[in-house]
């Protein structure tokens, strides 16, 4: 027992310091929260998307302004983002079926993203949950064949560039 004396007072030394200091001090790097409202433009001349403000805090709506696709209505609701625990990260639901095709594409499910936000760009994350039943489990090993689809693409090179507000790193000054 007095053996463990010595390291009893350091520790009551290191928790809690003498009157006036501090235990330690957090340095933390803040990133500047980015307001995705405004009129973006999907890479490659895609579609030019609104993203605005819904009704509940941290909810977004994105409606097509204008399309390639002509078919698609100027101004139909496309999909929500909703605010995540990442700065400038929004967890998204896009309908897959903009014509309204429901009986052609009953067994089509929303598209789930996740949008991550800078200052006048934005990427795409596509991810899925759903549950996979292998077959080829049931069959008896010899016979087994594996097929595997092999992807090199990489995730987050989807996205778009904003058109309005215009950011402020790119504002000239005449």
């Amino acid at each position: 027992m007095i053996k463990l004396l010595p390291i009893f007072i350091a520790m009551l030394t290191i928790c809690f310091p003498a009157a006036g200091g501090e235990w330690f001090t957090i340095v933390q790097e803040k990133k500047a929260t980015i307001n995705p409202c405004g009129i973006w433009q999907m890479t490659d001349g895609g579609a030019i998307i609104r993203i605005s403000p819904s009704a509940k805090t941290g909810h977004y709506e994105l409606s097509v302004l204008e399309s390639p696709d002509l078919s698609i209505e100027a101004g139909k609701v496309c999909g929500i983002l909703v605010a995540t625990a990442i700065p400038n990260t929004f967890d998204a639901k896009l309908i897959s079926d903009l014509k309204g095709n429901t009986r052609q594409n009953k067994y089509k499910q929303d598209k789930n993203f996740i949008f991550e936000f800078n200052e006048d760009s934005f990427t795409l994350k596509p991810y899925r949950q759903n549950i996979n039943v292998n077959i080829l489990k049931w069959v008896p090993y010899l016979f087994r064949m594996s097929l595997k689809e092999n992807d090199t693409r990489p995730t987050n090179i989807d996205g778009g560039r904003r058109l309005l507000p215009r950011p402020t790193s790119q504002i000239v000054e005449l």
